[in-house]
């Protein structure tokens, strides 16, 4: 899959970039609207903050941008390859990720995740490997994932 590269048209690149901003926007947005407080509370998604969940989401957007780079070059290398560190699964792949971000205050998350979209943004625009198939699962559609989990959370809260 990722050793071909096919070349994405204008307007489909346009439409991944459009759904890639759409999501993620939204995502921001509530994320912003939470105290600080709120964003250390735990056991939201799982066991997790959602000042892991910031974390989370700057690794997988840097996750995007080495298959990105990784096609260009013919590379298949998988999730679980990361770092060179085989992982058994992507749970234990995500727990060994926030136990790496937990100790970094939420203004530097937030700093590293905006960066880090920002940088797959640009990758996007000028990848020859743009494809949705290549990018959703790590982008969009995980961001809609988590912004699910996010409005159950509030919904949870306001039923107590």
């Amino acid at each position: 899959m990722w050793g071909r590269i096919m070349s994405t048209n204008t307007d489909e690149r346009k439409r991944i970039i459009e759904q890639v901003n759409r999501n993620w926007s939204e995502l921001i947005g509530i994320l912003e609207r939470f105290s600080k407080e709120e964003l250390e509370t735990p056991n939201v998604i799982g066991i997790w903050s959602l000042k892991d969940l910031i974390g989370h989401l700057e690794t997988w957007d840097r996750i995007a941008i080495k298959k990105l780079d990784n096609a260009e070059r013919g590379i298949e290398q998988n999730w679980w390859e990361v770092d060179d560190h085989p992982y058994a699964s992507v749970d234990e792949f995500n727990e060994a990720d926030a136990d790496s971000n937990r100790h970094k205050p939420i203004p530097q998350l937030r700093e590293e995740l905006h960066v880090a979209h920002g940088e797959l943004l640009e990758k996007l625009e000028k990848s020859p490997a743009t494809t949705a198939e290549l990018v959703r699962e790590d982008t969009y559609d995980h961001y809609a994932v988590h912004l699910n989990d996010i409005r159950h959370w509030q919904s949870s809260r306001a039923q107590e």
